[in-house]
């Protein structure tokens, strides 16, 4: 089996073993190329989600990723960005799909937030900064792997969440975060950027893509910003960083001024209305 992407044979197909050719990882890699490709693919997409249980199918390694033994990184990585992707180019959303996307918000968010927890652990167990080269297509297999691996794994996992989060947190999109879980991931990721930040390995490109997708979140989820654990979760990040604030990435140092301001503004605004949780 071959398959043909934006006048090109993929590197991956064709070029092993029919055993290495059906494994999962060569499967989700070329789904998610034939998803990058999503405006010159129209017909291969509509032949694979034509099927009544490709989605379903699909994402049930993230459905599975509360329980004991959550999926792989890099497995949840290449769905977590086509999930992103299909969300982002769909003019209509597959019900089905929604109906799926709909448990992860059930349970006050339970799965949501088992998946946010495993993004930021992932993040918290990279050893030097991301690759500037990493691109989602070009990672291992999805299961075991060197530490080296690993690693990439994890950096492709947080490159993945970032674009969910994003396209999820759009104004009409089709995926419902209750406020609870906005809160919730909002602090896990501030943790984590407290956390790189306090370890001083010096990581540019992970501080200002953790500092970022928290400054792009909370003006999306601006009602969060009045939150009082919200709040003290910022304060917290900027005493982390007052002994080294100048020797921060300017992006870095411009996304957490904006949202400490962001917060700042709605605290203040959420105390004078009288509303609960601002104080």
């Amino acid at each position: 089996m071959r398959v043909h992407v934006s006048g090109r044979w993929s590197p991956r197909m064709g070029t092993k073993k029919k055993a290495e050719q059906d494994d999962e990882g060569g499967f989700l890699e070329e789904l998610l190329a034939i998803f990058e490709e999503h405006r010159k693919c129209g017909a291969a997409l509509t032949h694979l989600t034509a099927s009544e249980r490709f989605w379903s199918d699909l994402v049930a390694p993230l459905l599975a990723a509360g329980g004991a033994r959550p999926p792989p990184l890099a497995l949840s990585a290449h769905l977590l960005r086509t999930l992103a992707l299909q969300l982002y180019y769909a003019r209509k959303p597959d019900p089905r799909l929604g109906t799926l996307l709909g448990k992860a918000t059930e349970d006050r968010g339970r799965l949501l937030n088992a998946w946010s927890k495993l993004v930021c652990d992932a993040a918290g167990g990279l050893s030097g900064d991301l690759n500037s080269s990493l691109v989602l297509l070009d990672g291992g297999e999805l299961a075991g792997g060197s530490s080296e691996e690993r690693q990439e794994d994890g950096a492709s996992l947080l490159l993945a969440w970032r674009d969910w989060c994003l396209v999820a947190a759009t104004p009409g999109s089709s995926v419902s975060i209750s406020a609870e879980s906005q809160q919730c991931l909002l602090i896990d990721l501030l943790t984590s950027l407290e956390h790189q930040l306090s370890s001083g390995a010096g990581r540019p490109r992970l501080v200002n893509i953790l500092a970022e997708l928290v400054m792009m979140l909370t003006a999306r989820w601006n009602q969060r910003c009045g939150d009082a654990q919200l709040r003290e979760r910022v304060w917290s990040l900027l005493e982390a960083c007052s002994g080294q604030f100048d020797e921060l990435p300017v992006r870095a140092r411009c996304a957490i001024l904006t949202t400490a301001l962001r917060t700042q503004q709605h605290g203040r605004a959420a105390a004078d209305s009288g509303e609960p949780g601002s104080h």
